[in-house]
């Protein structure tokens, strides 16, 4: 994993022409982000321990990321998580994080808000107007799994492994 990568990627072929598959999770970790044949599908907890994921045919990796961190940023707001914040109050997304044992962080941002975030990593893929906050070890947020057939992603715990700060009113995000 590159630390440009928001996730875990693993490269794998999935049994057969297989466009699914059941991935391993906590219960404790709900709710679950995961890919769709055409976007992103929330699911509120898992059946025995196993969450589905699709594979999806016609997105690029960063082009999920994105769609990532979009998604998280408006179903934050909705249920007013808390891990939504303006771009200034980074010290509360640290503490956010940090409530949940979460300590080594990493700023991941794009290339026109790199200046306001000392020690940042820059990534193509960031939406314009947003950064976030992630563990160093992506493996507290989720995976990728790239195949020959596309990409799949579980997200667990999603709401408390991630802070996204963004200056894009609420209504917008």
């Amino acid at each position: 994993m590159a630390s440009s990568d928001l996730l875990t990627l693993y490269t794998n072929e999935l049994p057969g022409n297989s466009l699914l598959t059941e991935l391993p999770v906590s219960p404790m970790t709900a709710p679950y982000l995961v890919t769709s044949p055409r976007g992103l599908y929330w699911q509120p907890k898992s059946k025995g321990g196993l969450v589905r994921a699709a594979v999806r045919t016609k997105v690029t990796l960063e082009e999920l990321y994105s769609d990532i961190i979009k998604e998280i940023a408006f179903v934050g707001c909705q249920n007013d998580w808390g891990n939504v914040l303006p771009c200034a109050d980074i010290q509360k997304g640290f503490d956010f994080l940090d409530e949940f044992d979460i300590i080594d962080i990493e700023i991941l941002t794009n290339k026109e808000q790199a200046s306001l975030f000392e020690d940042s990593v820059v990534v193509d893929w960031m939406p314009s107007g947003y950064t976030c906050l992630v563990s160093k070890d992506r493996d507290v947020l989720g995976v990728a799994i790239t195949t020959t057939q596309g990409i799949c992603a579980l997200l667990h715990n999603p709401s408390r492994s991630i802070v996204i700060l963004t200056d894009v009113p609420a209504d917008v995000v």
